[in-house]
């Protein structure tokens, strides 16, 4: 579902659409990023009653698998630069 949105071609499949637990965490992963590629973890609670979210263990989850998800050709960790 991540790289869905990167133009990832699944081979001989169609990509699982979002479910509406997915989107609710991308809508809260978006609320709660710092801009540093942080989250600012104390904004939780107020969106987690403004999204009328009951499975907070479950947002947790996914939040975790957003913010650890790295693109395929970013895998390695590395920084790449033109210099």
């Amino acid at each position: 579902m991540l790289d869905a949105q990167a133009g990832i071609q699944y081979e001989g499949e169609t990509p699982p659409p979002p479910t509406d637990d997915d989107v609710m965490a991308i809508r809260v992963f978006n609320g709660l990023a710092n801009g540093m590629g942080g989250l600012d973890w104390a904004g939780l609670p107020l969106l987690c009653a403004y999204h009328c979210v009951n499975d907070v263990e479950g947002l947790l989850h996914r939040l975790l698998v957003i913010k650890s998800h790295r693109k395929p050709d970013d895998a390695d960790g590395s920084v790449v630069t033109d210099d």
